[in-house]
């Protein structure tokens, strides 16, 4: 855009310099913006309309321009490992849960051998362990497997 264009677009807006650096008008960003292009910088929800966050509520062109930069968006955080896959996360969350079975499994046994229960309270702590997994069981798939 020419200097001359940007003065005359300036000055038929009655925008005034805030200020003078080497002899050079100084203005407003906010003002100048809203004179060179005719724009405003502030953003107008109206709260009756379409979410503005609504990709649907794009033009098509708009739309198709939202969908491919959140693909390329999700492809660099993939790349930067912020974004897992799915079926890796269930991995992952699988070998913690085998985990931790392993453990309660061999709670009572650990127990009785190094800290010396007799095998009265080694059952109580099996059967103490053998609820915490089955609630652990239910929070995981739902309360249609609860007996």
């Amino acid at each position: 855009m020419d200097r001359g264009t940007v003065s005359r677009r300036l000055d038929a807006a009655g925008v005034a310099p805030v200020d003078q650096v080497r002899g050079y008008p100084v203005f407003r960003l906010r003002d100048a913006v809203k004179a060179i292009f005719g724009l405003s910088t502030e953003r107008r929800i109206d709260p009756d309309g379409p979410d503005p966050a609504d990709p649907s509520a794009l033009p098509p062109g708009e739309r198709l321009a939202w969908y491919r930069s959140e693909d390329a968006r999700l492809d660099v955080e993939a790349k930067k490992r912020q974004l897992i896959p799915a079926a890796e996360f269930e991995t992952e969350i699988a070998k913690g849960f085998k985990l931790l079975v392993q453990m309660l499994d061999t709670l009572s046994d650990r127990l009785e051998r190094e800290c010396g229960l007799n095998p009265a309270q080694s059952s109580l702590v099996q059967d103490a362990t053998d609820r915490i997994r089955e609630e652990l069981y239910r929070d995981q798939v739902g309360d249609e497997a609860s007996p």
